[in-house]
């Protein structure tokens, strides 16, 4: 199994406490300036046919795997593999999950969350030109076919295999 290792930087769009985006708010997006960036997430689902719904009664809350990755570092064969068991149980049913003693100090994190946050907040069109970030970035599902596929974020996909020498992620970036 060939397991590669990227870096997604995702922001779910919650405007509400109840996390819900309604057809006018959407279409609203794009009058209130650079604070709100958002994909035109209606214009594309508004292909499917949708039942609008109360999305409380429909909403449903998981809790993403947490894989500590202590395991993997260890002597302990038996722990190692129950650790890869996770990681491919979680990769499989979820397609992602968080993790634990990753080896990534607290002060790097907290410069990535900077500049995920500072990405995020550019304009929608600058993001969608496919020039920032060689073309990661990422929104909604485009191949959904039912309201139960959709999805409502955005997010920048950057392959670790695939970052250039001379990249286009910009000062800060590189100096992570």
């Amino acid at each position: 199994m060939f397991l590669s290792l990227s870096l997604l930087a995702h922001k779910a769009l919650y405007i509400r406490d109840h996390g819900t985006i309604t057809v006018e708010e959407n279409q609203n997006m794009g009058s209130l300036g650079n604070r709100l960036s958002y994909p035109p997430f209606i214009c594309q689902y508004s292909k499917i046919s949708m039942k609008l719904v109360d999305s409380e009664e429909n909403a449903k809350e998981c809790e993403l795997p947490l894989i500590d990755l202590r395991g993997l570092f260890g002597e302990d064969k038996k722990e190692k593999m129950k650790c890869r068991k996770k990681i491919v149980d979680a990769a499989s049913k979820w397609g992602f999950f968080q993790v634990l003693n990753h080896g990534i100090s607290h002060e790097l994190l907290c410069k990535m969350r900077e500049e995920q946050v500072k990405i995020f907040e550019l304009p929608f069109e600058r993001k969608a030109d496919g020039k920032l970030l060689n073309g990661s970035y990422r929104w909604g599902a485009p191949s959904a076919t039912s309201v139960e596929q959709f999805s409502w974020s955005e997010a920048f996909h950057i392959s670790l295999q695939k970052v250039p020498q001379n990249n286009c992620y910009g000062e800060e970036l590189q100096s992570l």
